[in-house]
């Protein structure tokens, strides 16, 4: 609570049911073998099917769908605030307009906008890469 009460700077939160209505990692496939999320992807998948049968190869997004937001803004998603997400004792949060803390949720996908684009952000090192020469021209 606190830290979201006194961080000095933007904070973005990913708006909770967005990442379960979207899915990712179906193309990890043509990712480096050694992209870290395509490692964790895996060991997530192969734990899966052992556990439950499931062979799944691609699974919510809204943690990465969170990222995506952070990295590119309104790129891809509509904005709300800024305001302030109030967090309670037992962690839940609640939206409150009312009190401008500098925070901003994400909000549904643009219509124009291809749900497989939320993909490139399980590409981490071209993910950092293209961002990195956007705001670090050589």
């Amino acid at each position: 609570m606190e830290l979201t009460e006194n961080w000095p700077t933007k904070i973005k939160f990913g708006e909770g049911n967005l990442g379960h209505r979207h899915f990712i990692g179906s193309r990890l496939n043509e990712t480096p073998a050694d992209n870290p999320a395509r490692i964790a992807f895996d060991a997530y998948f192969a734990a899966e099917k052992q556990n439950s049968g499931m062979t799944e190869n691609k699974r919510h997004c809204a943690d990465p769908a969170t990222v995506l937001y952070a990295v590119g803004g309104t790129q891809y998603f509509g904005e709300v605030g800024p305001g302030a997400c109030d967090v309670r004792e037992d962690g839940f949060t609640r939206w409150n307009v009312g009190r401008d803390k500098q925070h901003f949720y994400n909000t549904q996908m643009p219509e124009n906008t291809d749900a497989e684009k939320a993909d490139v952000v399980v590409d981490f090192p071209a993910a950092i890469e293209e961002r990195s020469a956007e705001h670090c021209p050589a």
